[in-house]
C-alpha cells in the first residue's frame, strides 16, 4: 500500500499529459472526445485500493515496455577463440542475454518469443 500514492501521482501526470494531447489532437473539432486511456484511469479510481494498486502496476509496467525505444532483440554474430560461430542475443523485454551455437536454435527461440508476445 506504500506505493499507492506514487501510483496515483503517476496517474495524475499521465492523465494531464493525455488531456493535453487530446486538446492538440482534437483542436480542429467542435467537441473533443475523451481519450480511452483517460477514461480507463478515471475508472481505476472506483476500484478498491488493493485492486487499483495491482491494476496500475501492471498497466504502468506494460506502458513502459510499450513506449520503450526498442523492444526488439539485438542479435550479434560472433566467433569464439577457436573460430566457431555463435550468436549472442539481448532481449530488452526480459533484460537478459542468450547464446546460441546454431542458427536453427536462434530461429526457434525468435519464433517462440514472437508467438509468446502476441498472446
Amino acid at each position: 500500500m506504500k506505493n499507492l500514492p506514487k501510483i496515483y501521482q503517476k496517474l495524475e501526470l499521465l492523465t494531464d499529459e493525455l488531456t493535453q494531447l487530446e486538446v492538440i489532437s482534437y483542436q480542429n473539432f467542435k467537441k473533443p472526445k475523451q481519450h480511452p486511456l483517460v477514461k480507463f484511469i478515471q475508472n481505476v479510481a472506483n476500484f478498491s485500493q488493493k485492486t487499483a494498486s495491482v491494476v496500475l502496476d501492471i498497466f504502468l509496467n506494460n506502458l513502459e515496455k510499450l513506449f520503450s525505444p526498442n523492444n526488439q532483440p539485438t542479435i550479434l554474430e560472433r566467433r569464439d577463440k577457436r573460430g566457431n560461430l555463435y550468436w549472442s542475443v539481448y532481449d530488452p523485454i526480459k533484460d537478459f542475454w542468450l547464446y546460441f551455437d546454431s542458427e536453427n536454435e536462434l530461429m526457434a527461440w525468435l519464433e517462440q518469443r514472437y508467438y509468446s508476445n502476441i498472446k
